[in-house]
């Protein structure tokens, strides 16, 4: 069973209890105690004249082991070795031979020298008790140390058993110039986490209330697996918890870093030198005032369930929640936002590492994809791109703006087609697209449109419904759609995905299944959704709006 790395605290504290008088004190009376046998049994030796051969060759026996041990046992407390685990054991092991041999010796004596049986029959229990306490002393050492080195078997890799002592050693003194660089700074702590947030913290509204869309990029720098108990979000002024995560709720919100989503047989599981994802979404009560900045506080503990530890992030401002309002981006009619925000959406975990930065542009990205009047996406089959209601729709600058990025030449594709994948380069992903420039470092990014369909060029300046092209079925796409996300540059990968809401729209229900719609199935209004018109807020995923 493995026990937790320890940090220097602890080690300062295991230590502490090693150089106390109480094992000093042990070992004094065991000399003295030693001394008594080997001063009673040599006056016997000296004084008594008619003692014979055998008798005078196992009491010298008795006073040289005596003496010995005495000597092993004075020099452990001159040198003060007793704080050294691997030293307790040697000289456990010792006591318990020459206590052995002397029990054994008497009890010869006795057995041998009728007249001195009783001398003999008292040296031996003598001896029996001598030989318990140094079997204890023997078997206690061997844990004691055993625990030492399941507790330190990082730091004292490649050593050998005098450069543990050593190193124990240099920690009482409190020099750590003979330990690796490395080893220190990760002994520093017993949970050496790194928490890093990304992305934008600005409350975007939704359905009346506030919420705060992110990631924790959690980099575990341990030597030992650690499992995440528990994760929350507090208000950095008042230290109120605005959200907690922990068991089921916590293990869906994470991801480890290249393992896929299947093979995450415990995602609440820290590796050694891997990094694992948090995607948060904090939703605040409905009229609370918001925080000037949050903290997060992560509590851990080893693999056996014990040993927690918490930790508690540097705090990090807010963004502002005034966010610039913008208008639909598609045509007049009902829309669904496919993969619309949401903590579960597949725009929502698309992390992707590019120039030497992980990037999450689709944060709060939507597939726009039109609903024809039957409730269907599709007539017929859907098995052309012209059998989608949105296919070739118009669409419209939702912002004023500038020009800043073009990309043409991306065939279309069949819809639901497998030829999808050969899209999936980072020069065509996005298909035909349009970047607009909306200034404050917001930039609106339209993907997938339509073949010969663009009609503006980089560095064009366009107002508000401005036509920038056709809704098609390029690049990286499973069906005609419009693909919509803001990013703070003009890469449609490579940067971090901002909030946005619309001016206005009417929210008339949600799409329950997908696969269902894709497969054919008309939505039905859900009487128990009634329709209403709503402002300043951003759609979430699935949710059927109409635009005027």
């Amino acid at each position: 069973m493995n026990s937790p790395q320890p940090s220097v605290k602890e080690m300062q504290q295991f230590l502490a209890a090693e150089l106390s008088g109480r094992s000093r004190t042990w070992y004094t009376l065991l000399l003295l105690f030693d001394l008594i046998v080997a001063s009673a049994v040599g006056s016997l030796l000296f004084t008594e004249p008619n003692l014979p051969t055998r008798t005078r060759i196992a009491f010298g026996c008795i006073v040289l082991i005596a003496l010995a041990w005495a000597l092993v046992i004075g020099r452990t407390l001159a040198l003060k070795k007793v704080l050294l685990a691997r030293h307790r054991v040697v000289t456990g092991r010792l006591a318990a031979f020459v206590t052995a041999v002397f029990m054994l010796a008497a009890l010869v004596l006795a057995a041998t020298t009728p007249a001195h049986r009783d001398l003999g029959l008292a040296a031996g229990s003598l001896g029996a008790v001598m030989f318990a306490v140094a079997l204890f002393i023997w078997r206690r050492a061997a844990r004691r140390l055993d625990q030492l080195i399941q507790r330190t078997r990082k730091l004292e890799r490649g050593l050998t058993s005098g450069s543990l002592a050593q190193l124990l050693l240099v920690l009482i003194g409190g020099s750590l110039v003979f330990l690796p660089g490395e080893a220190i700074a990760q002994q520093l702590s017993p949970a050496p986490i790194e928490m890093q947030v990304a992305g934008t913290l600005e409350p975007v509204a939704a359905l009346g209330r506030h919420h705060l869309v992110y990631e924790i990029h959690i980099t575990h720098f341990g030597l030992e697996p650690r499992q995440v108990v528990e994760l929350s979000a507090l208000d950095a002024t008042t230290d109120q918890v605005l959200a907690s995560w922990s068991r089921e709720k916590l293990a869906n919100r994470l991801d480890r870093v290249g393992v896929p989503a299947q093979e995450q047989k415990n995602p609440r599981l820290l590796v050694p030198g891997s990094r694992t994802v948090a995607y948060l979404w904090v939703t605040l009560e409905p009229g609370s005032t918001l925080p000037q900045s949050i903290k997060h506080r992560l509590k851990t503990v080893d693999t056996n369930g014990e040993s927690e530890h918490t930790l508690v992030s540097k705090q990090v401002q807010l963004g502002s929640s005034d966010l610039p309002r913008i208008g639909p981006a598609v045509a007049a009619g009902s829309w669904v936002a496919v993969r619309g925000p949401s903590n579960s959406s597949g725009h929502r975990r698309s992390l992707v590492a590019l120039d030497g930065a992980a990037w999450l542009a689709q944060r709060f990205a939507v597939d726009w994809v039109r609903l024809g009047e039957d409730g269907r996406l599709f007539r017929n089959d859907g098995s052309r791109n012209e059998d989608w209601y949105g296919y070739g729709q118009p669409v419209r600058a939702a912002r004023a703006g500038r020009i800043a990025r073009v990309v043409q030449g991306v065939p279309d594709h069949a819809p639901l087609s497998s030829d999808v994948q050969k899209f999936a380069a980072r020069e065509v992903v996005s298909g035909n697209t349009v970047v607009v420039d909306e200034g404050d470092s917001r930039f609106a990014v339209y993907a997938h449109l339509r073949p010969g369909s663009i009609s503006v060029s980089e560095g064009e300046s366009v107002p508000v419904g401005a036509h920038l092209g056709n809704i098609g079925n390029s690049g990286h796409s499973l069906a005609p759609h419009l693909h919509f996300h803001v990013g703070d540059s003009p890469d449609p990968l490579a940067s971090e995905g901002l909030p946005f809401v619309l001016d206005t729209f009417r929210l008339l229900g949600r799409l329950d299944s997908v696969p269902q719609a894709i497969s054919g199935a008309a939505w039905i209004e859900d009487p128990r959704r009634p329709a209403r018109d709503v402002e300043g807020e951003i759609p979430f995923e699935n949710m059927v709006v109409r635009f005027d």
